[in-house]
């Protein structure tokens, strides 16, 4: 009975690994929330790699990849301009932060 239990399970987890299906999560993903003087916005990571950021200035959607350990690429198109950005989100572990990279002041807690 043991050896059936430990084939399924093999089998189960074969499976999945074969269909793409991953266990681990990027630490990034999920909705992060910066907010000071009434200004609040909103970044969301999602696990298929689209992305979003909602702020007083408008809406803004686009891509994210990983692009270094704990750094995620994020390209998107400015609301304002409608010109096309592209800027580094670093997830700090000690913190559990999330922050741009030209701007670690401005750290987004996850909501």
């Amino acid at each position: 009975m043991q050896v059936h239990a430990r084939a399924i399970l093999f089998l189960l987890v074969f499976a999945a690994i074969g269909s793409g299906c991953t266990f681990l999560q990027e630490p990034v993903v999920g909705t992060w929330e910066y907010s000071m003087l009434g200004i609040d916005i909103r970044l969301h990571f999602d696990q298929n790699g689209s992305f979003s950021m909602i702020s007083p200035l408008g809406t803004a959607s686009g891509t994210w990849e990983k692009y270094h350990d704990n750094e995620y690429r994020v390209r998107y198109r400015n609301p304002i301009t409608r010109s096309e950005e592209t800027r580094i989100f670093v997830y700090e572990e000690r913190t559990k932060t999330v922050y741009e990279l030209e701007r670690p002041e401005v750290r987004f807690i996850r909501i």
